[in-house]
């Protein structure tokens, strides 16, 4: 999105708005929703690397549509901004909500976090605590930031989007809740699921 974008606005006028539905309702993980979950989890969680490398797609293609009078940045409740101040959280240390084991690499550093952090203090008025954090952590490695740090307009700032106090409770979970019922087929990690059901199927017969 944020390669073609560019393209669109210079040559293409169908090609931008295709980038713009792209990011709204984009198929599989492309899309803002389908990649940054209620929780502001991504579908890459256990991976926090490759999730910031992502997220930073998403921040510079919104950050260009918003040159061009499209504010992609409120899409969904700012769930950008929600994105960002979970993966802060966790590349912080702190105890974050996840699916899976995840990888630690919380030493990485890159300057993706400025300039949401500018954007959506100046322009939304809101405030990003984590991302802020994690800014001034990486500021040094940033390109722009001697361009982009400004003094916070005197306004009272709005909170951070919160996650979904529901969505934690969705998905697979490490441990089961529930017990399974009489006669279940249980069925370990890397087990085929066809024989192991033949085999059981097979024991039930030869009772």
């Amino acid at each position: 999105m944020f390669t073609l974008l560019p393209s669109g606005i210079c040559e293409d006028r169908r090609l931008m708005e295709e980038v713009f539905h792209h990011y709204r309702v984009g198929p599989v993980n492309s899309g803002i929703t389908r990649y940054i979950y209620p929780m502001g989890n991504a579908r890459n969680m256990p991976r926090p690397g490759a999730r910031a490398t992502r997220l930073g797609y998403l921040a510079r293609t919104a950050m260009v549509a918003w040159n061009q009078g499209v504010d992609l940045f409120a899409e969904a409740d700012n769930r950008l901004a929600l994105g960002f101040e979970y993966t802060a959280s966790l590349l912080l240390g702190e105890t974050v909500h996840a699916y899976g084991k995840i990888v630690d690499n919380r030493g990485r550093f890159n300057d993706i976090y400025e300039g949401i952090l500018q954007h959506y203090r100046s322009q939304k008025h809101m405030n990003l605590p984590q991302t802020e954090r994690r800014a001034a952590r990486s500021r040094s490695l940033a390109q722009c930031a001697h361009l982009l740090q400004r003094n916070p307009r005197r306004c009272k700032l709005k909170a951070a989007p919160e996650p979904s106090k529901i969505a934690a409770t969705a998905g697979a979970r490490q441990m089961t809740t529930y017990p399974a019922p009489a006669g279940a087929i249980a069925v370990a990690a890397g087990e085929s699921f066809k024989t192991r059901s033949t085999n059981s199927r097979r024991a039930a017969e030869a009772r």
